[in-house]
Order: structure tokens, then C-alpha cells, then sequence
């Protein structure tokens, strides 16, 4: 199965040299609906206290990283790819085995003796006018399912694919200096900045907590406060997951993107040499987005660049 993320080009500048997406929490959606019970389903939900419990632990480690089956969306190009001047990125993998698009900081989900594994779940979102569950018992299963998988109908033309996942298996947490201040004034834990806080390479998230920070907050006796730095997720705090490079299998630029930005793509160890063909010598896989002459629609073209070895 093919799926694909939109994103501007400085998103996509910082994906090519960490390998990495954003995790996001309920209250970073952009649809006011997101996450959110209908009063039937909350109401049916609370009948049973340990559903309830159940559901709220649930959702306060759960993290969302949307992507799409359609890559030729002219609307998500402009919504989500900077008008065109952006990148897409493809990923391909098997459906049974979904969660090998991700490195995972806790792996609690391999191995795991239960289908679907332990807090992970992914699926093509379902698109209804009702935010109702078909059956309304406050089965935990069903209730996730319409939580993290249904949307309002008008949405219906962004043809999004969900992974849902715990925090816990984040590879970083990027700070700006605003989200470093709110993050120190919650966290009571003394000399916490001097051991986990680190200078990051920037232009807005200057700081960060590394995977080496990440490890030591997973230990039991720290996971309250990780906890707790998860509850303060947004775009001042945000959780980073590092994805698996092996299943990128595409890379297609904008119509508007200026493609010089990307200096290394002709360099045949460009993610770990994905997209160079030794018997041809040549790169395969990354291509340019470009008008239809006479359709309301997107073409691409391979982009077929000079090869640079960098071993030269």
C-alpha cells in the first residue's frame, strides 16, 4: 500500500536530514470536531466506569500522523504543500505489517501478543454526516475507531490515512524558546533543563530533548514527567516520530517548487542511496509536479539529475 504526506519545503528540508514526522495531539487539528465524542457516545461511554478509564488512558497517550492515498489532490497541494511550492513523500508498505514505518523509541508495540498491537492503529479515515458510533454501547473498540477514524463528510476530499500511536515511542520533542519557558515553568524537577534540554540546529526549534533524553524519560521512575512534556504538545512543543527510510519510495516536488533548495538529491548516498540505481547508474523515484495542458490536473515527470558521488 502507497501512502503520502504534503508538506512545505522547509518541512520537507528538515524530514530529509532527520528522518522524522510530527506526532500531534487532539487539540492540534485544524477541525474543531477532532477527537471529540458525540454526547450519546460520551454519555453510553461513562455508563461503564471501567470503559471510562479505559478510553481516558487511551487518549491521554495517543498521538495522530495523518497522511493520504491520493497524490495528485490539487487541493492538497495548495492546503498542505505551500501552494505547490512544497514536497510529497511516498511510503510504501504492507498493511498487515504497518507499524515497520516507524522507529519507535519504547517498541511497545513489537512483538505485541495482541491484534492490533498494543496502542497502535491505522486505517483510511471514514468520512460520515453523523459523529454517532453504529452501536453506541460504549464498546472501547468501537468508540476508538469512531474517535480516531471518522470525519465530518466535507473532509471527504482529502482521503486521509491515519496512524495512531503513544507518545512514548516519539524520537525527539523540538522547543521553541516560548515552549522551553511553559515546559520549565510545569515540569518540578530540579537541574531537568541542564540534563535534558539541547541546543538543535533551528530556525525556530532551537532547543530539544534528544533520543538519549527520550530513553532516560522512558525509565519508570521519569515517565510522569514525559507524561506530563506530552501534555503540553503543540507547535511551541512538538514530538517528533522517526520514520523508517527503507519504505520511502517516492519524492515529488511541487509544480512551484524551486528544487535547487535540495542540493543532495543528486548524490547517490541521498537517504541512505533509496533513490540510486546502481545498474543504471542513474536516480529513480523523485519527480516534479507540473500543469496538465488541458486538465484540471497534476502530472509528474521523473527528474533524472547528473549523478554526484560523493565517494569521489
Amino acid at each position: 500500500m502507497k501512502v503520502y504526506k504534503y508538506m512545505s519545503m522547509d518541512v520537507f528540508k528538515a524530514f530529509e536530514k532527520n528522518n522524522t514526522l510530527r506526532l500531534t495531539k487532539s487539540h492540534s487539528q485544524n477541525d474543531p470536531f477532532e477527537f471529540s465524542l458525540s454526547y450519546i457516545d460520551l454519555h453510553n461511554l461513562y455508563k461503564k466506569p471501567e470503559h471510562k478509564e479505559n478510553f481516558t488512558e487511551f487518549m491521554n497517550m495517543s498521538g495522530c500522523i495523518s497522511m493520504t492515498t491520493d497524490k495528485e489532490n490539487i487541493y492538497m497541494w495548495s492546503h498542505y504543500a505551500d501552494n505547490h511550492k512544497g514536497v510529497m513523500i511516498e511510503f510504501t508498505f504492507d498493511e498487515n505489517e504497518a507499524e515497520s514505518l516507524f522507529h519507535g523509541s519504547a517498541n511497545v508495540y513489537k512483538n505485541s501478543p495482541t491484534k492490533p498491537a498494543t496502542g497502535f492503529y491505522h486505517a483510511p479515515v471514514n468520512y460520515k454526516k453523523s459523529r454517532r458510533t453504529k452501536t453506541s454501547n460504549g464498546d472501547i473498540e468501537n468508540i476508538i475507531n469512531t474517535l480516531y477514524f471518522r470525519k465530518s463528510i466535507d473532509w471527504d476530499k482529502e482521503s486521509e490515512y491515519r496512524f495512531i500511536l503513544p507518545f512514548t515511542e516519539s524520537h525527539e520533542v523540538l522547543l521553541t524558546q516560548d515552549g522551553l519557558d511553559n515546559l520549565l515553568k510545569h515540569i518540578d524537577f530540579h537541574g531537568f533543563k541542564e540534563q535534558f534540554i539541547k541546543s538543535n540546529d533551528s530556525k525556530g526549534h532551537i532547543f530539544k530533548i534528544d533520543s538519549s533524553g527520550i530513553s532516560e524519560l522512558l525509565k519508570p521512575h521519569h515517565l510522569n514527567i514525559f507524561h506530563e512534556i506530552w501534555k503540553l504538545e503543540g507547535s511551541d512543543c512538538m514530538f517528533v516520530m522517526k520514520m523508517n527510510t527503507d519504505r520511502l519510495t517516492g519524492i515529488y516536488f511541487g509544480c512551484r517548487s524551486n528544487i535547487n533548495k535540495c542540493e543532495h538529491i543528486n548524490n547517490t548516498s541521498y537517504f541512505d542511496g533509496r533513490f540510486y540505481s546502481l545498474r543504471s547508474d542513474s536516480i529513480r523515484g523523485i519527480h516534479q509536479a507540473s500543469v496538465d495542458d488541458n486538465e484540471f490536473k497534476i502530472n509528474f515527470s521523473p527528474i533524472k539529475p547528473t549523478i554526484l558521488n560523493l565517494a569521489e
